[in-house]
């Protein structure tokens, strides 16, 4: 017969509070690991901004940045199209020997900057269930 306790008996109030007590520290743990990735993500989306306005200057890297962010953040699936419109894009701004070199790093770019944003979210979740 279920008592309702999942098999986790609590003989007293010392009990639940070391419960509580280490949730609330695997939380602050899960935390410090977020923040420190937050850091390092944060590193990670400038040395590839930085990388690419070295390859081609920060006026055109602005500009690719741009289309390929309004692109990815698009609520569609990119089609054959859009691929097209992507490459037209580069080769009238890009020289063709850089263009796979920036159009990668850009996408990681983008792709560390959803990851990023995903990370903060879930810090400041964090926070507001430690509070």
């Amino acid at each position: 017969e279920d008592d309702g306790t999942n098999g986790v008996i609590y003989e007293e109030t010392g009990d639940l509070e070391d419960t509580v007590s280490h949730a609330m520290i695997r939380k602050q743990n899960e935390l410090n690991k977020l923040e420190k990735r937050d850091r390092q993500l944060v590193e990670m989306v400038n040395q590839r901004k930085e990388e690419c306005q070295q390859m081609i200057g920060s006026d055109i890297y602005q500009q690719i940045y741009v289309f390929f962010k309004s692109k990815v953040e698009s609520d569609k699936d990119l089609t054959d199209e859009d691929q097209e419109e992507i490459n037209e894009f580069c080769n009238s701004m890009l020289n063709v020997k850089d263009s796979a070199d920036v159009i990668h790093s850009i996408y990681r770019q983008l792709f560390l900057e959803a990851e990023l944003k995903r990370c903060k979210n879930v810090i400041q979740e964090l926070h507001t269930e430690l509070e």
